[in-house]
């Protein structure tokens, strides 16, 4: 453990050493005095933090995230998506039958904020030993919370978590006669009653999810995604020389692509390696989970930020089954 996690720190050290040296050939000090931090400079605390988590400091924040869910609820029941109007996204909810159009704000800035934070908060319970009844009332909460969110990539990347989680358990499991049958049958009743329903609901279910357009809508994605392909086409080594890159006022909604488009393919690399030398068993399925949700959103690589801390606690304490939380 102590060896692995010496080799973690030695690759985050010589990240931060490359991207400091990156920095500086590009001559962007300038940004420091303008008050933008490097994200690079950030990593190492946001390394300390994850490497010190408690299971105490997990249930702090999963209530936190409750609290924000009934929050919520309110403001859904309320008709608003936020509870301030002098909110730039504050709107009275119209008479439209799209829950896009309905996403509710919690006390977050916007709608993607909050359903991540919630999405986080789900991965957090799957992973911290509460009671079956506490875990399945707070999941409950928080799965309601993620659809009146209505964030589809957070969507997405809860399906790929609960369908690898269970495809793992179901390889792993020890199963007598009586217990594959069961398992099997659960499994199939219950893709046999997911798929009647879709049917029985195909067009309101498609409607939902490209807002009456009969086809998937990127909000933007895919001219962002464009332009970042093609700086990252003309900047290949050093990207934004670690300063991190900005196509006017929008990020890559991409972790990888705003990775690459902000530091170059060679300090990405690194970040890559240390991302999959650390995998195993036992944590792929939050990271992949993660990783799912920010190939359409940039959720790490911030610098620091909840989801910086949790995916690094997944890598970095979360590799083998000697590495628990203390209380």
């Amino acid at each position: 453990m102590y060896k692995s996690n010496s080799i973690n720190l030695g690759v985050v050290a010589l990240i931060v050493f490359l991207s400091l040296c990156n920095f500086l050939f590009g001559r962007n000090i300038d940004s420091i005095l303008n008050g933008q931090i490097p994200s690079f400079l950030l990593l190492p605390l946001t390394i300390l933090i994850a490497l010190e988590l408690r299971k105490s400091d997990f249930k702090v924040i999963v209530i936190l995230i409750f609290i924000e869910c009934l929050s919520v609820f309110a403001e859904y029941y309320l008709g608003v998506t936020t509870f301030f109007s002098s909110h730039e996204e504050f709107r009275v909810f119209d008479g439209s039958e799209l829950f896009y159009f309905k996403r509710t704000l919690g006390l977050s800035d916007n709608s993607s904020i909050v359903a991540a934070k919630i999405f986080l908060g789900f991965l957090i319970l799957e992973f911290i030993k509460v009671g079956h009844v506490r875990k399945w009332f707070f999941q409950g909460i928080f799965l309601i919370g993620i659809f009146l969110t209505f964030n589809r990539s957070v969507f997405v990347a809860l399906a790929a978590f609960i369908l690898l989680k269970g495809i793992l358990n179901f390889i792993t499991a020890k199963f007598t006669f009586l217990k594959w049958n069961m398992y099997v049958s659960i499994i199939i009743s219950g893709a046999f009653a997911i798929g009647l329903f879709t049917l029985m609901n195909w067009d309101f279910i498609v409607g939902q999810l490209t807002r009456n357009t009969g086809t998937i809508e990127l909000t933007g994605r895919d001219k962002i995604w464009e332009h970042y392909a093609i700086y990252i086409k003309d900047h290949f080594l050093l990207g934004n020389n670690s300063l991190k890159y900005f196509f006017g006022l929008y990020h890559a909604h991409n972790s990888f692509l705003q990775l690459i488009a902000t530091n170059g393919i060679l300090i990405a690399l690194l970040y890559f390696y240390l991302i999959i030398r650390n995998i195993t068993q036992r944590n792929i399925v939050y990271i992949i989970a993660i990783m799912t949700y920010c190939i359409f959103q940039f959720g790490i690589f911030w610098g620091i930020s909840l989801m910086d801390i949790v995916f690094f606690f997944f890598l970095f304490r979360m590799r083998s089954e000697k590495n628990t939380l203390l209380d």
